[in-house]
């Protein structure tokens, strides 16, 4: 996948906004509510991204120590840095953490506004990691995105499929599925899976694209469009919104429609393998 800058960073922007946006509106009785990740509340989800935006704009972590003996979710280590700005937060009232993340959304959009065109640029990164900016700040778009969808579910909310920000996420998505079709499914050589995804989404037409895996079984990203697809082993059809669910590790595949069409242990791999965050 190329960098696209004004996608990321637009993407990125945009899932701040709107994560800023929502934070605000929510009602006293929702910051409780459980979402799908486990142990995380709504209030929890906004924490985590005020936590890294924070770490991300320079800042070191809060002398905190969580008591991860009493958090089953927590299970390695960098679950457990991650933990932390949350943890740190439970206690903070939502009306002060709105205003957090309110001041944080300025200073970093300012920030990212600052990153140039080349993406090998290095940037700060979790646990004070450098990262180049072509894989930094796609998966931070792609992050934020998807606590901005775990918290509309969880208030009854629609999710929002469309926009930059959903573009970035699908973009991150895509670039992700050589590997996971690759490295973390292991299906043979000459493999080739076809995704098939419908709207609502960021494409609204559709997206039909191949994951070709060659001799070593190494993936690439091709078009059908482009005349370079085989004939697909497998075929996975399914809409947008399931296939972020699946590659969030919101749902397990028994749990979500998917069309398949083809070798059946093949789909049945890929679609375990989906889920791509830490």
């Amino acid at each position: 996948m190329t960098w696209d800058r004004g996608l990321a960073i637009g993407g990125y922007v945009e899932a701040l906004t709107a994560m800023r946006d929502l934070a605000a509106e929510l009602l006293d009785d929702e910051w409780a509510l459980a979402t799908d990740l486990p142990g995380w509340s709504v209030q929890d989800n906004v924490a985590h991204v005020a936590a890294v935006e924070d770490e991300l704009a320079g800042r070191p972590l809060p002398e905190h120590l969580p008591d991860y003996s009493v958090l089953s979710h927590v299970t390695n280590p960098f679950a457990e840095h991650m933990e932390i700005g949350v943890d740190y937060r439970r206690g903070v009232r939502p009306t002060d953490l709105v205003a957090e993340l309110r001041a944080l959304v300025d200073e970093r959009t300012q920030q990212l506004a600052a990153i140039g065109d080349d993406p090998e640029e290095l940037v700060l990164g979790p646990m004070g990691s450098q990262r180049t900016v072509g894989r930094s700040v796609g998966i931070r778009a792609f992050d934020i995105w998807a606590h901005e969808q775990d918290v509309r579910r969880a208030t009854g909310r629609p999710e929002r499929l469309t926009g930059l920000a959903a573009a970035a996420a699908l973009d991150r998505i895509v670039a992700a599925l050589p590997v996971v079709v690759g490295k973390e499914a292991q299906l043979p050589a000459g493999s080739s899976v076809r995704f098939e995804i419908d709207g609502p989404g960021p494409v609204a037409a559709g997206l039909t694209l191949d994951v070709v895996l060659d001799a070593e079984g190494h993936g690439r990203v091709v078009s059908d469009s482009d005349g370079q697809a085989p004939t697909p082993t497998v075929t996975l059809g399914m809409d947008f919104a399931t296939l972020a669910h699946l590659a969030c590790g919101r749902y397990r595949p028994a749990d979500c429609v998917v069309a398949v069409t083809g070798d059946g242990d093949q789909a049945a791999r890929v679609l375990d393998a989906l889920a791509i965050t830490p």
